[in-house]
């Protein structure tokens, strides 16, 4: 983990996956129900925003055979 304790993106992303189990398994009263959708949303609003800044980077970073930094846009599958 970071300096910051925060979770890494695999395990955010671990969490939004467990939060969805729980929920669609049933074990969960539908005020927890509500309450684990709440935070799982929470939880992907933070992964996408992580990887629009991943894609700025990613954009920068992008350079021609020339050496001379252009700017490429990241074109990402939605699955």
């Amino acid at each position: 983990m970071s300096e910051k304790n925060e979770l890494t993106f695999e395990e955010k992303l671990e969490q939004v996956k467990q939060v969805a189990d729980r929920i669609e398994s049933g074990e969960l009263s539908l005020e927890d129900s509500i309450s684990a959708y709440e935070k799982g949303m929470k939880t992907l609003n933070s992964l996408s925003k992580e990887l629009q800044n991943i894609q700025r980077r990613i954009t920068k970073l992008q350079t021609d055979a020339a050496g001379e930094s252009t700017e490429v846009e990241l074109e990402v599958s939605e699955s």
